[in-house]
């Protein structure tokens, strides 16, 4: 099970990384966006700039969500694999010191086979 959470934390990261790339890349773009331009005609190339940086940030915005959902998701189930796994070894008796460290506890050492001794 540890490994499945450090594969869930692997992949958020990667995930979360990205995410914060392209939300700084349309921060970038965005940069260059004007709230209003008043042009007159001989300025129809800045007009045609605004539009190409509008439609670039509207490509970007489905990216952005879909890797902010994910990213959500997982760190949502993450939570949720650790907060079982607290709450089953809380609510699990069968978690004793003993179990969890072979050798330690109520166990008689000639109960357990890889303590035995080998006589030559």
């Amino acid at each position: 099970m540890a490994s499945l959470l450090s594969a869930l934390w692997v992949f958020w990261s990667s995930i979360t990384v990205a995410l914060a790339g392209l939300l700084i890349y349309r921060s970038l773009v965005a940069m260059k966006e004007e709230d209003q331009l008043f042009l007159d005609p001989a300025e129809w190339q800045l007009e045609r700039e605004q539009r190409a940086i509008l439609t670039h940030l509207h490509k970007l915005t489905p990216f952005i969500r879909t890797l902010a959902v994910v990213s959500a998701a997982l760190l949502a189930l993450i939570a949720g694999i650790w907060i079982y796994r607290g709450v089953m070894g809380v609510a699990d008796s069968t978690l004793q010191p003993s179990v969890l460290y072979p050798g330690h506890g109520p166990v008689a050492r000639s109960n357990q086979p890889w303590r035995r001794h080998h006589q030559a």
